[in-house]
């Protein structure tokens, strides 16, 4: 009886790290950072401010007032409490302060200076979705239609801040200067700030990002439907990698944009993190975005799902293995046939299945090298027929085939997914202590290339149109072969397979414009390097064009 290898190996395929979420797009502090300080440097007003407002109840007062230079304001993501939750932290470089001080029934007028301190404020991460035309000129232009995305904008409510939200642990105020009446007179003033902050608050927008309304909206525009993001974004605080405090912050420290894909619900869940280092292989040292597609999206539903019609051609079907002998008359018929192609083959049955290492071949292992993740199919079936006499005819066949998923990216900058098989027919006829023997075999190979190995270029994918491999016959019997053997070496020379259409599906998803996340300034994003981590999910880190 025929057998298929999913009945064989359990899932032994490690797990996704942004389960239970189909993408993920992470950003580090120290990104979030970069576009607070360009923000800043190209707003002036905000460098340099001279408070002249009296304070409450003190209208006949022209002398007091305050001129303090600010450095670029800084956000800081907070790991354990709400998810949304970060804190603000307005730097100020010095500067000088007039007031009038009150001794009794004497009024004098006190000037101090302003030491550098840091006053920093407890503020909401929001997501806020945007209409169409309310979007800036630069990122409405990269768009053919408003129908395609939904754009939402991801940003400080700095309406909000203030010091009725101070967070005293991380604000130096309050040790630098010690006495009470400049501080009080300090906090006023930058209570004003504060307002002018959030009068310029479209300047501070740390990045756009884009949803698809629907998977059908968006199944005649987007090549790839399991990596386009569908409904809202969830926002979430992760720590920096390789902390072993699960509170610690830093500018490595995540602010992670969990999405859907293909109207899936969302999770009422966070990405666990105990684990510090579930973004094991993302440098979050660089400024730039990474998106992660989990493993059953991109490698399983986009790339592996589309391999199963090589399993369906590769197949190898008995379709007679018979002996039938008479003495009288002496006679032998025997047929041994067969053909290539599983035609009738449900869905499960061609599914590729995960294998662990351990039951993975030598002569397949030594195909490939570094470490990864193998995934396989194989079909065998034996029929054999035996007279009432001493003749026995056998057919047997097996088909074979593995895909090799590497982990990380290799030196030359690229991901090689390697698939490979085999089909081997072996043909037996014995009669007393007589026999003939053959076996026709087809090998085949080919390479899913993510190549990343040329700076300040998109990736480029590369795949086989059509694939043959090499089919070899051997025997033991001349006629025995050219009745047999032959025939089914012409029939496994005939196969073949493309991966022109998912190479074409590839390439337009990954070496086109990232549409799904947006800079404030310069040009859209693109995949820069691409791999496959820890848990068999697709990392691309991606760079943004020039202006």
């Amino acid at each position: 009886m025929p057998f298929s290898s999913a009945s064989k190996f359990l899932d032994v395929s490690p797990t996704s790290i942004v389960a239970p979420y189909d993408e993920v797009t992470v950003v580090s502090q120290r990104s979030l950072n970069a576009l607070l300080k360009k923000a800043f440097d190209e707003t002036p007003a905000l460098h340099k401010v001279s408070f002249k407002a009296p304070p409450a109840g003190e209208d006949d007062d022209d002398f007091s007032g305050c001129k303090v230079i600010f450095d670029a304001p800084k956000v800081e993501l907070q790991i354990s409490t709400e998810n949304r939750i970060a804190v603000l932290l307005l730097n100020i470089k010095g500067g000088s302060l007039q007031y009038l001080k009150v001794s009794g029934r004497q009024v004098s007028e006190e000037t101090a200076n302003v030491p550098a301190f840091t006053i920093a404020l407890d503020v909401n991460l929001v997501v806020q979705q945007v209409p169409f035309t309310s979007l800036p000129g630069n990122i409405r232009t990269r768009f053919a239609s408003s129908k395609d995305l939904t754009i939402s904008k991801t940003f400080i409510d700095l309406k909000v801040a203030s010091f009725a939200r101070l967070r005293k642990s991380l604000t130096t105020l309050y040790g630098v200067v010690q006495d009470l009446t400049q501080t009080t007179m300090l906090t006023t003033y930058l209570e004003q700030y504060l307002k002018l902050l959030a009068d310029n608050e479209k300047k501070f927008v740390f990045n756009y990002f884009a949803t698809a309304p629907s998977s059908t909206a968006a199944r005649a525009v987007y090549p790839l439907l399991s990596v386009t993001p569908t409904g809202n974004a969830v926002l979430q605080n992760l720590p920096a990698n390789n902390s072993t405090e699960h509170t610690k912050t830093g500018e490595e420290s995540l602010l992670a944009f969990l999405e859907m894909t293909e109207d899936g619900v969302m999770p009422r869940t966070q990405l666990p993190t105990a684990d510090s280092n579930w973004a094991a292989g993302i440098d979050t040292r660089v400024e730039n975005p990474v998106v992660v597609i989990s493993k059953s999206k991109f490698l399983e539903k986009s790339i592996i799902s589309k391999l199963t019609d090589i399993n369906k051609r590769s197949t190898w079907i008995i379709d007679k293995a018979i002996v039938e002998a008479t003495i009288a008359p002496p006679e032998v018929n025997y047929a041994l046939a067969g053909h290539l192609g599983w035609q009738d083959a449900k869905e499960s049955d061609l599914a590729w299945v995960p294998m662990s290492f351990e039951n993975v071949p030598v002569d397949a292992r030594v195909k490939v090298g570094g470490t990864g993740a193998w995934y396989h199919f194989k079909h065998a079936d034996y029929r054999t027929s035996q007279s009432k006499m001493i003749y026995e005819v056998s057919q047997r066949a097996t088909t074979e085939n593995f895909i090799f998923v590497p982990e990380g990216i290799r030196a030359a900058g690229k991901t090689q997914i390697f698939v490979f098989g085999s089909t081997l027919v072996d043909f037996n006829t014995r009669r007393d202590f007589s026999s003939s023997s053959g076996w026709a075999r087809n090998q085949w190979s080919t390479q899913i290339i993510f190549d990343s190995s040329k700076p300040e270029e998109p990736i480029t994918v590369t795949t086989e149109d059509t694939v043959c491999g090499k089919t070899t016959m051997q025997t033991d019997d001349d006629e025995f072969g050219a009745k047999i053997i032959a025939p089914a070496k012409e029939q496994l020379e005939r196969f073949e397979f493309s991966l022109r259409d998912l190479g074409t599906r590839l390439r337009r998803a990954l070496q086109a414009d990232w549409p799904f996340f947006i800079p404030v300034r310069g040009g859209p994003y693109y995949v820069d390097r691409a791999f496959f981590g820890k848990g068999l999910d697709f990392i691309c880190e991606m760079k943004p064009h020039d202006a």
